[in-house]
């Protein structure tokens, strides 16, 4: 499911751009990423049981960091990800996303090594159910 995912996020419009394939699963070392660049965490894998057992639809949880040179530069890129993911309902590489929702935003600053000056970052987790299609 998180290769679709990210699939799906790489071919999005305000990634296409600003971000390129700099979008990964974990951490990107701050040292050596040009920026912007984006990191996904998945928090929260809940699944559903009938008496059958496992139900097909599942709901996950993904935080999405945003990382750049300015608040401003990675504030603008999650305002523009955020309109593109809102409610989206797609099927990529086998799954079917059957709603995308936002959950909350907030700012980050990051440390970066080598006296260079701080990361700001944007925030925000998307909740979504998913099925194999």
């Amino acid at each position: 499911m998180l290769e679709a995912l990210v699939a799906h996020l790489l071919h999005l419009a305000p990634l296409q751009g600003p971000v390129g394939k700099r979008l990964a699963v974990g951490l990107q070392d701050p040292a050596t990423i040009a920026r912007p660049y984006i990191n996904l965490h998945p928090v929260g894998d809940l699944r559903s049981y009938t008496l059958d057992g496992e139900a097909a639809v599942k709901s996950a949880r993904v935080q999405l960091d945003i990382w750049a040179d300015t608040a401003t530069e990675a504030l603008a890129l999650g305002h523009d990800l955020s309109a593109a993911l809102s409610g989206a309902s797609v099927t990529v590489a086998g799954i079917r996303f059957k709603g995308i929702f936002l959950e909350g935003g907030r700012g980050m600053t990051g440390a970066r090594t080598q006296g260079l000056a701080p990361l700001s970052g944007w925030s925000f987790d998307i909740r979504f159910k998913w099925e194999v299609a």
